[in-house]
Order: C-alpha cells, then sequence, then structure tokens
C-alpha cells in the first residue's frame, strides 16, 4: 500500500500547467528510478572522419517514464558510456565530453513524459583507421541507469583511401627476353582524390608485402617493389586510373606470379583484390599460342594463362555454373566451380577467373591456396562476384585454373568452364538519363601519421622511367541475340548546405546542416568539407558512406 501511495501522489503532482507555465514538482527520492525511463528514438548517420577530425553526433531517446528528466535538477539524464567504460575518451574520441564516460546531457532544459531528448556531443577520429562502436545508454547519475537497447554509436577514422580493381591484362605467355606490356584499372571508391606527383596522395601499385624478388622481371619499374604509378594527373572519388607497365622474360622458364595490390605509400595500402598476374616464360621454341582443343589439360598453354607442362601430375576434372545467367551492372554473380580428381594432391592452387568481352582482359580474379584432395575427391567452390558499375556489358567468360603451390605447374585449365550475360540495368520510372555533372572533389589535407603496420615507408616515390604504351584499340562487343538494354538512368541529386551562425570567431564552432535530394533510388557517399578562404584543398572533411536514398528522398 505504501508503494501505490507514493505512486498516485507522484503522478498527481509532477506538472502543473496554469495559462501556460509549465513547473515540476520535486521528485520523491524512493520513486525516482521507478519513474524514470526512456527508449531510443534515432540517431545521426554514422560519420566517417579523417583522422584527427571532429563531428558533431545526435541521439534522440524518448521520455516514457512519468517522471521529467530536468536538465541540471536532480533527474538530469545523461548520455553515458555503458559499464562506465573510459577506453574511448583515452583514444581521443571523447574531446568535449562531460567527462571520461559521460558524453553529453539533454539540449532541452526540460523533457516531460512522452517527449524526445536531444543528447548531441563531439566525436574525434582517433589516430589509428578503424571502426569505433560506443554502446551508449541513458543514466541519471546518483540514481539508475536507464534501459539498454540503443544501438552502439559508430565512429569510422579512415584516411579515404578506398579501391576496387576493375580489369587486369590477361596473363602473359613470353620467351626469354620478350618483353610484354601490362594494364590494371583500378576505381576510387574512397573519399578522397588520388593525385600524381604528391606525396601521400598518389596511388602506386605495388608488390603485395614489398616483395622485390620479382623487380627483375621489371621494364622501368619506378622501383623493384612498384611496378606503376597512376597515369591519370588526378582520379577523383569514382573516377578509374590506369596502371600501365611492362616486364621481361628472365631466361629460365616457369611461371612467376605478380602479386599487386594498390598503395600510397607513407600512408596505407588499399583493398586487395586478389589480383595475381601470371607471368609464363615458356621454353625457347615452345609456342606461346593456344594449343589445339583436344590437348589434354596440364599440358598446353591456354589464351589466358600458362604454366610449366605437368611431365605427370594429377589429373582434374573442371566445370562452372553462373547464376544468375544474366546479370545487371552492380549486380552479383554467384560462380560454382568444382573441381574433381581422380589422384591425390595436396598444396594446390585453385583459380576461378572471369574474362570481360572483347578485350579478354581480367576482370574478377579469386584464388584458393593449399588446397588438399584425397584419390576420388569432388569440391565444390563458391564465389561472389558484385559487377562493378560501368563495367563493359556482353558475354562473360568463367575459367577454372588448378596449380601446384606457388603456381609453379599448370596440372588443368578450362578456358570457358562457363558463361553469362552483363547487361545495363533498365531506367527507373521517370528517371531522366541526363546527369547532374558535380565538380571534381578536391582532396582534403590531412596531418601526418604514422604509416599502419605494413605500410610502405614513407619515402617520396620516384618517378618511374617514361615507356611506351601500347592501348589496344577499341573494340565494339560481338552482338548478341538478346535485345540491346535501355539507358541506364544516372544517379542525379540537388545538394543545400547551411550554416549556423553565419560568422564564427577564431575557435568557436559552426552548425552546418547539409541536404541531399535524389531523382532516383541510389546508394552513395555523402561528403561534405570545408575551405578556408582561397585555399585548393579543405581544412575539414566528414562523409557518410552507404548512404542508401529511395526516388525523390531528401536526407540531412
Amino acid at each position: 500500500m505504501k508503494r501505490a501511495g507514493a505512486l498516485l501522489v507522484l503522478a498527481t503532482a509532477i506538472v502543473f500547467v496554469t495559462g501556460g507555465l509549465v513547473a515540476a514538482a520535486p521528485v520523491p527520492p524512493g520513486v525516482s528510478a521507478l519513474g524514470l525511463h526512456a527508449v531510443f528514438v534515432d540517431q545521426s548517420p554514422s560519420p566517417t572522419l579523417l583522422p584527427g577530425t571532429i563531428t558533431k553526433h545526435t541521439v534522440h531517446f524518448r521520455n516514457v517514464g512519468i517522471a521529467p528528466w530536468q536538465r541540471g535538477g536532480r533527474t538530469q539524464v545523461n548520455l553515458g558510456i555503458s559499464g562506465d567504460v573510459t577506453a574511448f575518451a583515452a583514444q581521443g574520441i571523447g574531446s568535449g565530453w562531460l567527462s571520461p564516460n559521460r558524453l553529453a546531457t539533454t539540449s532541452e532544459d526540460m523533457v516531460l513524459p512522452g517527449m524526445i531528448g536531444t543528447f548531441t556531443f563531439p566525436l574525434r577520429a582517433p589516430v589509428d583507421p578503424g571502426a569505433y562502436r560506443l554502446p551508449t545508454r541513458p543514466v541519471v547519475d546518483g540514481i539508475t541507469w536507464r534501459e539498454d537497447g540503443a544501438p552502439p554509436v559508430v565512429l569510422t577514422s579512415d584516411l579515404g583511401f578506398h579501391s576496387s580493381v576493375v580489369e587486369v591484362s590477361r596473363h602473359s605467355v613470353l620467351h626469354p627476353g620478350d618483353v610484354s606490356t601490362l594494364t590494371v584499372k583500378i576505381r576510387n571508391t574512397g573519399a578522397r582524390t588520388w593525385t600524381k606527383g604528391q606525396l601521400g596522395q598518389q596511388v602506386n601499385l605495388g608488390v603485395v608485402g614489398d616483395d622485390k624478388f620479382l623487380g627483375a622481371l621489371g621494364v622501368g619499374w619506378p622501383t623493384p617493389d612498384r611496378v606503376a604509378i597512376q597515369s591519370e594527373p588526378t582520379v577523383i572519388p569514382g573516377g578509374l586510373a590506369t596502371f600501365i607497365f611492362r616486364v621481361r622474360g628472365p631466361s629460365l622458364p616457369g611461371v612467376y606470379p605478380l602479386r599487386l595490390r594498390p598503395v600510397v605509400d607513407g600512408v596505407t595500402w588499399l583493398e586487395d583484390d586478389d589480383v595475381v598476374s601470371l607471368i609464363t616464360v615458356a621454353a625457347p621454341g615452345a609456342p606461346t599460342t593456344p594449343a589445339p582443343a583436344a590437348e589434354p589439360a596440364g599440358t598446353t598453354l591456354t589464351t589466358m594463362n600458362a604454366a610449366v607442362p605437368a611431365v605427370s601430375g594429377p589429373s582434374f576434372q573442371l566445370a562452372a555454373t553462373v547464376d544468375p545467367t544474366s546479370v545487371v551492372t552492380g549486380g552479383t554473380a554467384k560462380i560454382t566451380a568444382r573441381f574433381a580428381t581422380s589422384d591425390s594432391s595436396s598444396g594446390n592452387v585453385l583459380g576461378v577467373l572471369v574474362h570481360a568481352p572483347a578485350t579478354d582482359a581480367l576482370a574478377y580474379q579469386k584464388w584458393f591456396h593449399n588446397e588438399n584432395f584425397a584419390a576420388g575427391d569432388s569440391r565444390g567452390y563458391s564465389v561472389l562476384w558484385q559487377v562493378p558499375a560501368g563495367s563493359n556489358t556482353g558475354t562473360y567468360t568463367v575459367e577454372l585454373a588448378v596449380y601446384s603451390s606457388g603456381w609453379k605447374t599448370l596440372y588443368a585449365a578450362d578456358a570457358s568452364a562457363a558463361s553469362f550475360g552483363v547487361s545495363a540495368p533498365s531506367p527507373g520510372p521517370g528517371a531522366t538519363p541526363t546527369p547532374t555533372v558535380q565538380p571534381p572533389s578536391p582532396t582534403p589535407s590531412a596531418s601526418a601519421t604514422a604509416a599502419p603496420s605494413g605500410t610502405p615507408g614513407s619515402s617520396a616515390t620516384a618517378s618511374p622511367t617514361a615507356v611506351p604504351a601500347t592501348t589496344p584499340p577499341a573494340t565494339t562487343p560481338p552482338a548478341t541475340s538478346s535485345p540491346s538494354p535501355s539507358p541506364t538512368a544516372a544517379p542525379s541529386f540537388v545538394l543545400g548546405s547551411s550554416a549556423t551562425p553565419a560568422s564564427v570567431s577564431p575557435g568557436g564552432s559552426v552548425t552546418i546542416t547539409s541536404t541531399a535530394t535524389s531523382a532516383t533510388a541510389a546508394t552513395a557517399i555523402v561528403d561534405v568539407q570545408i575551405y578556408a578562404p582561397n585555399a585548393t584543398t579543405s581544412s575539414y572533411q566528414v562523409y557518410y558512406q552507404d548512404q542508401t536514398f529511395s526516388a525523390g528522398q531528401q536526407l540531412s
């Protein structure tokens, strides 16, 4: 009875409303915890920042209790780190928080039952890149923690350099002393511009692990472990970079695997897309062109790859399927490869490769290492390939290959294990094919940071020896019986931004509200940058990755 009576007094004494005046009565200590409850409403998009930069983040909770939240009073509700953890503040994330484990209190003086409280606090990106997940929870200090059900605040500290390999020249088959020119095309999928000749902004094509052992293959490479630098002066986000390099066949026949990966020297390695360029050197007088199809697998030099023929080795049967058999650019194809053998074999390297139409360049590679087979084994391997936007349309071919460890010997290969079609997506209803032209995004400046473990040294990359680049003539893909796809509707955005206050003194703060409205359904990076007067590089940048828009939707 005492508890029921106390609750009744509380319910009738919380708020008095007279002539628009709102006042709150003191909350009895014995029932404060019972009357204070919160439920998560929403929060700002998860930010991605350059290391050391700061942004403001907002989280909303609804007061679902029967007591008001009063800032500065006994029932002040703060947003805390669950478990009173202080490690995030020690990493520098909590610059400007109330304390090392209290992010903020409500922006509102009073949050009555049923109303929404706003918690806005700064987040500073740590020096070490990575995703940081902050478990937050409302707390009334000295009384109680409130409900734990809010998603974590996710802050990503990111250097802004990301990539996706689009195309690699087919594997080369050479005689000793022959020279071949190879091309790798890589898309800038990050938020920073790649600038040729600028230390910390130029992207180079490096050998994985800074391995200099195969440097003797190079003709005009910048260094023994850097095969090329970007050809274009600048590559804006979404743009395509071209890397052209030459190799010379050494005197000893065999297979020389070049494992390649883009790198910004002194800053970071970019994504490892499992790119391997196999340089096969045939014995003098041996063919470097395709052998007749009737020749047994494991003893031929194929169009796509070649290796030292297996004099005696395991025999493999290869097969592949693709689902679906037709996919649009930006869609995903599931490739299932099956490798079967009647012999036992260990340490094998299995390859699933996709060749683009017309050019025969490698659009995708996936290698499985140290695979062991018992006699009679049959194994399936599935890979998912998301066809990059802007890829050539037409018929793509799946190649399968089996090598001994380190690609030293080719046991089996099927250059046409399966095929599938790639077409452009149809435009959405009411969409127009005319894109909105966006200006290039300048590269933001960033303070020097220590290179991550395994990152190449920060010394400037030497300019490569100028070499003639041979570019194959543009070739129209062969016509197919399928109807021509409709033009793709290019994404189109209307952008807006405002700053409050309009003028601020050095050391002060400004709130920037940016909006983006998409004409079509799209997924995009929303990038916000600030430039000083007459500056060519930004002094501040924050971007939000993988923002999904429906047609006509505005995000802010």
